[in-house]
């Protein structure tokens, strides 16, 4: 067959279009991704809704809201960035390093200059620490939301306004489907909404 080797568990038979939920995705995510055939993805948090490709939604953060984000992260010693490709652009990498060798026993992160964001199209950060460092930046930043990681050692920064729960309704108007007759599932705190 043409879906052979995806993993039983993500072979979901519903009786409407398929709406695949992947974010940042690994190689093995994006085999899946491309043999599941799906009809629209959300992206990173609903910050980008493509049906093909064609963009139905894309919410970039403005410039002046990323720099003053990575200001407030380098002088309260706080983990932000991002990583495209190989490359990961964060303030306080070494915070970065060190969540990595905790949970994996090493680090081959390929780090570049963090400010050069500024001059980057950015959907959506991440920061890696504890709880308390996501409740400053959401009370700091009042336009944005961090929803925490599964383990709690980290948060997403995004657009208030953006989330999948977004991304679906978008979707379901797209397609003439009642959100009501749609299922949502997940793993982590940003898949509550």
């Amino acid at each position: 067959s043409d879906r052979e080797g995806i993993p039983d568990d993500c072979l979901i038979d519903f009786d409407m279009r398929l709406i695949d939920l992947f974010a940042e995705m690994d190689k093995r995510q994006l085999r899946i991704r491309d043999q599941i055939q799906a009809d629209a993805i959300i992206h990173s948090n609903g910050t980008k809704i493509t049906v093909g490709d064609q963009v139905l939604y894309e919410s970039v953060l403005p410039r002046e809201l990323l720099e003053r984000v990575l200001h407030f992260a380098d002088e309260h010693d706080l983990a932000i960035g991002m990583t495209s490709g190989d490359d990961d652009y964060y303030i306080h990498p070494e915070h970065v390093t060190e969540h990595d060798i905790r949970r994996w026993g090493k680090s081959g992160r390929q780090y570049k200059d963090p400010w050069k964001l500024l001059d980057m199209k950015v959907r959506t950060l991440a920061y890696i620490g504890v709880p308390e460092g996501a409740k400053l930046l959401e009370q700091e930043f009042p336009e944005l939301k961090c929803p925490l990681f599964a383990g709690l050692e980290g948060a997403d920064v995004i657009a208030k306004e953006s989330s999948k729960a977004n991304g679906l309704k978008i979707l379901c108007e797209y397609f003439h489907i009642p959100v009501g007759e749609t299922y949502a599932f997940g793993d982590s705190m940003n898949d509550l909404e």
